[in-house]
């Protein structure tokens, strides 16, 4: 039998190696992967407070959203700036972390707040009715500040110009 040598035994052990963790079955998620940072960021005024929030404007910063993050700091989150006034859906895919949704119309009106669980890969966080933005903060985030449907958070004209996804 050929021995192959030590170096292409290691890449190929590490290939398979790789190979394994990212195919079905061999884990319960997807290997860990570093999060998505954006640069694109705004201060928002939410029940009273400062939340400095990343925008999602593009479609995969809206695809990926806060996947992968082990943590959210308590005034900070990821706003989600869409064009239009839809129904939206959101899933946990790959989010490690309890989150609270809030969704938008677009006067900055919170619609609904639906709790997302670590993981949940349906889209069973929804829109109650048609929503411009979605609001992500830390998990109960909205009860500990008293945040609630009927509420206004105000959206800056700069933050809502710069929308690219419908």
């Amino acid at each position: 039998m050929r021995r192959l040598p030590t170096a292409v035994f290691v890449l190929l052990s590490g290939a398979l190696l790789f190979g394994c963790s990212v195919l079905p079955g061999c884990g319960e998620h997807e290997p860990p992967l570093q999060p998505l940072r954006l640069e694109a960021r705004a201060v928002l005024q939410v029940a009273g407070r400062p939340v400095e929030v990343e925008l999602a404007l593009e479609q995969e910063e809206i695809r990926l959203g806060l996947m992968h993050r082990t943590e959210v700091p308590e005034d900070r989150g990821m706003l989600f700036v869409f064009e239009s006034e839809r129904d939206r859906s959101f899933f946990m895919h790959n989010v490690p972390i309890t989150l609270d949704l809030c969704f938008l119309e677009s006067d900055g009106t919170v619609i609904n707040i639906e709790h997302g669980k670590p993981f949940e890969d349906e889209p069973k966080l929804l829109s109650a009715r048609p929503a411009r933005y979605v609001l992500e903060l830390a998990g109960g985030w909205a009860e500990r500040h008293g945040l609630m449907p009927g509420d206004r958070i105000e959206i800056p004209a700069e933050v809502a110009a710069r929308a690219l996804y419908p």
